[in-house]
């Protein structure tokens, strides 16, 4: 695997993540190749998962998305799964609990962010370390 390629797991998510969401979108291949400077054949492996995402074309479709980092690290690697390993049922609406809960599930939110941005942040350090 050469040094700037993320981790498989890690790629296969980010792959479709960027699949979903620049259909979602509307965008075809060949325009997010172009805005990307790639070939559309090697945007079209990219979202098989043959090539993987530099950290670089990353920042670059989200920008072309319109997200910010954090948006797309929980987006792409929580979503709702967050809810579930909160196993967070919440209370009646405006009820005391009910907004303890919201304001301890928005932490959790926030602390899962966090420590995925500084995992990738490491992980790109780590890859530009070893170049």
């Amino acid at each position: 695997m050469r040094k700037e390629l993320l981790p498989s797991i890690m790629a296969e998510k980010i792959a479709i993540f960027i699949t979903k969401t620049r259909i979602s979108k509307g965008f075809p291949q060949e325009y997010m190749a172009n805005k990307l400077d790639i070939s559309q054949a090697k945007y079209s492996k990219m979202e098989k998962g043959i090539y993987h995402f530099t950290f670089p074309l990353i920042e670059t479709t989200l920008e072309i998305f319109d997200l910010t980092l954090p948006e797309f690290i929980f987006a792409t690697f929580l979503g709702n799964d967050i809810f579930k390993s909160l196993k967070l049922h919440l209370p009646i609406q405006d009820s005391p609990e009910y907004n303890k809960a919201i304001i301890r599930l928005k932490e959790e939110i926030t602390c899962s962010k966090d420590r995925l941005m500084i995992s990738l942040l490491m992980l790109e350090h780590l890859t530009n370390d070893s170049s």
